[in-house]
């Protein structure tokens, strides 16, 4: 703080920071877009109903372990059950 950088604490939800808490602690500071990847994180701020709009991009590979059933996307087959990468081809 004394570098002029703030320092929040909130409550915790699920071993991180409350997605709510974080959210209104982000707009009473003037602070009203967010940008959040997917994953975890991203999914977390869909179930707490915090998201207004979801802007997605598409790669040719999908990265990072997906567990299924762990996403509000609700990912079809074989994308929900990919270990760690998913190669996708173009038709």
């Amino acid at each position: 703080e004394a570098l002029g950088v703030a320092v929040w604490v909130l409550p915790e939800s699920r071993g991180g920071v409350a997605p709510g808490a974080l959210a209104r602690r982000l707009a009473a500071s003037g602070c009203h877009d967010v940008m959040i990847e997917s994953g975890e994180l991203g999914a977390r701020w869909l179930a707490a109903g915090l998201v207004d709009r979801l802007t997605l991009f598409v790669a040719p590979r999908v990265l990072g372990a997906i567990t299924p059933g762990a996403s509000p996307l609700r990912l079809p087959e074989p994308l929900a059950s990919a270990p760690t990468a998913l190669r996708m081809e173009s038709p």
